[in-house]
């Protein structure tokens, strides 16, 4: 999921979750500003499963290494999507928890 794609998940979300205050937001223009610290706590989050996952599959000897390069592909793209997918999850929830300002 590309940032573009991840903040749109998260506005839609906002927009569903709580449609008065996206309206709010939307109309008092900090919409994105309210988005934006969301989504850098999901992209931050994915990014740190990310290198982990990859430390992991990539450091012989780690509980989770994987010899061969096809199979450590497949591995680290499953867990890329897993991490893509809690973020997210972790991301709606703190939207439903938004208070208007």
């Amino acid at each position: 999921m590309t940032p573009q794609q991840l903040k749109r998940t998260l506005e839609l979300a906002l927009k569903d979750k709580q449609p008065d205050l996206y309206q709010q937001l939307k109309t008092s223009g900090t919409l994105d500003e309210a988005l934006a610290k969301v989504l850098a706590g999901a992209e931050q989050s994915i990014e740190q499963a990310r290198q982990m996952a990859i430390e992991a599959a990539t450091t012989q000897g780690k509980p989770g290494f994987v010899a061969d390069p096809m199979l450590r592909q497949q591995t680290l793209n499953s867990q890329f999507k897993a991490a893509e997918e809690v973020a997210l999850n972790q991301a709606i929830e703190e939207i439903e928890s938004l208070q208007a300002a």
